[in-house]
């Protein structure tokens, strides 16, 4: 991603949020409907309502 794309909320399953982001948010409860670039490989995971579920990146 380019940092054009930091910042802009997502549907989980556009193909631009990878595949490791993608399978982060399906192991919750309340599954991940939206994504959040925040910088190089860091996002954030949001339910449907909106609620904040998780800060991910990796190492």
């Amino acid at each position: 991603m380019n940092d054009e794309n930091y910042d802009e909320v997502m549907a989980i399953d556009d193909p631009r949020v990878p595949e490791w982001v993608r399978a982060h948010g399906r192991g919750f409860r309340q599954p991940s409907a939206f994504v959040e670039a925040l910088g190089e490989d860091e996002y954030a995971l949001f339910a449907s309502d909106g609620e904040l579920i998780d800060l991910v990146y990796r190492a």
